[in-house]
């Protein structure tokens, strides 16, 4: 299984391609006490090196020997002879976003530990006479040159509870980050509650 050649690979992923063996005859078996030399044994030869495919958030892809030793495979599956015939994947965290500008918390908003800029949770913690409306404006730390991004969202409650039929929309989106209109149901956030919105970008 040659991922490498796969012309579709995603953003922000690693893909492992498998390696490959084809066999060959040995050399021929001791002449026995009566009769002919044995059969030839079997042989490996065409050992096709593990290839590591990496590719960044731009589809950009690189390709470099594998080592076990500096990318240890947590799922391994072998041939016969050792060889690795299952490819292993795996999601990188990519760059960190930033936030440009938040209003209406009145707080402060950080992302949850391991969001990147494909997927993660921003958490607004809000402080005093916080409002019930409010925007959090996101950059990406590298930005996208494809043909353009989708931003998917959703409301998580955290220590605080999102009012029902809270929404949220993006209000603008780029190659280089996107900006999110919340709004509470006319509920004010609560001073020193958590609330989270997850967010997903699909580059085009």
């Amino acid at each position: 299984m040659n991922i490498a050649a796969n012309k579709a690979l995603l953003p922000g992923y690693i893909y492992w391609s498998g390696q490959n063996y084809t066999t060959t005859g040995g050399s021929t078996g001791p002449q026995g006490a009566i009769g002919p030399p044995g059969p030839a044994g079997a042989g490996i030869e065409g050992m096709t090196p593990l290839q590591v495919v990496t590719t960044d958030i731009n589809g950009n892809a690189t390709t470099s020997p594998y080592s076990e030793t500096s990318i240890p495979l947590s799922f391994v599956q072998r041939d016969g002879y050792g060889g690795i015939t299952a490819a292993y994947i795996a999601l990188t965290n990519g760059t960190t976003p930033s936030i440009t500008s938040h209003t209406g918390d009145n707080g402060s908003i950080s992302f949850a530990t391991g969001s990147c800029n494909q997927a993660g949770t921003i958490i607004i913690m809000a402080g005093g006479s916080a409002s019930s409306i409010g925007t959090v404006q996101v950059s990406f730390g590298t930005p996208f040159t494809l043909n353009g991004i989708t931003v998917v969202l959703d409301l998580v409650d955290g220590t605080g509870t999102w009012a029902p039929t809270s929404t949220r929309k993006i209000s603008a989106q780029s190659n280089s980050g996107f900006t999110i209109d919340w709004y509470d149901n006319s509920v004010a956030l609560t001073n020193g509650q958590t609330y989270q919105i997850n967010y997903f970008v699909i580059p085009r």
